[in-house]
């Protein structure tokens, strides 16, 4: 069940009374939790209305969603920033408390780079879709309409399996079998990104025969590039931060059309 307009207002009013930026991650999940977030829940009703009560309902959440982005953005930077001098009553020093234990290790750099990509998408209302890594040559090229005689089908490109039976397998060169498999089980409409290790026979300086991939997926009604760029453009600045811009680049690429490569302003030049 979506969050009412009061549910709206009470979230509002914890991020205002919030002390404490672990508080405030704890409403932001609540809030934006790509399984359960009330506005992810939210966003994911939308599909059972008809079109003109989606489209003002979907403003309204969309105005809804900011406000209180916006509304924890300024809790956060207030609670950094105190405006006094006096220390906040979590901030101060008590000397009768043990010392807290010593954090052992910590996450790799890959895991902790793919939280955070799920978490900036699933804020968007994206689900998240993990397929197998090994893959029928059905799913992998057929699907995905890529003819028998095309080069990357060949052993020189691709890691083919010996397996017994007549259905051939590979090890996947994309994470594109996941949107078919994703497309079987979802009616649209639905956006979905999907993460995971893809793997080609590239090995050089520049290229690893096994690297990890991001696709992502919207299908609904009224959806133009423009929609593609401000996605994107959110992302940027949510993973690399606020100043970053973006830009799409048109480029040729054999499987799409149109087709765009994405550009970063630089963060150290």
């Amino acid at each position: 069940m979506a969050a009412t307009s009061s549910s709206w207002a009470e979230f509002m009013e914890q991020i205002e009374k919030a002390q404490s930026a672990a508080a405030l991650s704890v409403i932001e999940q609540r809030l934006f939790g790509r399984k359960d977030g009330a506005m992810t829940l939210a966003m994911k009703e939308l599909k059972e209305l008809d079109e003109s009560a989606r489209k003002k309902k979907a403003m309204e959440l969309n105005e809804k969603k900011k406000k209180l982005i916006d509304a924890i953005e300024n809790r956060k930077a207030t609670l950094a920033s105190p405006q006094d001098a006096t220390l906040r009553k979590e901030d101060a020093l008590d000397v009768t408390l043990r010392l807290p234990r010593k954090e052992q290790g910590h996450l790799h750099l890959i895991p902790e780079f793919y939280a955070e990509v799920e978490e900036i998408f699933g804020r968007m209302g994206f689900d998240v879709m993990e397929s197998p890594e090994m893959e029928t040559e059905d799913l992998n090229f057929t699907q995905l309409n890529i003819p028998e005689d095309h080069p990357a089908r060949d052993t020189q490109d691709t890691f083919w399996m010996k397996m017994k039976g007549k259905e051939k397998k590979v090890l996947r060169t994309h994470t594109s079998p996941g949107q078919v498999r994703y497309m079987r089980s979802h009616k649209p409409p639905f956006r979905a990104i999907f993460p995971g290790k893809v793997y080609r026979k590239d090995a050089d300086a520049t290229h690893s025969p096994m690297f990890h991939q991001f696709e992502g997926m919207l299908v609904d009604k009224n959806v133009a590039i423009s929609n593609l760029k401000g996605t994107l453009d959110y992302f940027a600045q949510k993973f690399f931060g606020k100043e970053r811009k973006s830009r799409l680049r048109p480029h040729h690429f054999r499987f799409t059309e149109p087709s765009f490569e994405v550009d970063v302003t630089c963060g150290i030049c």
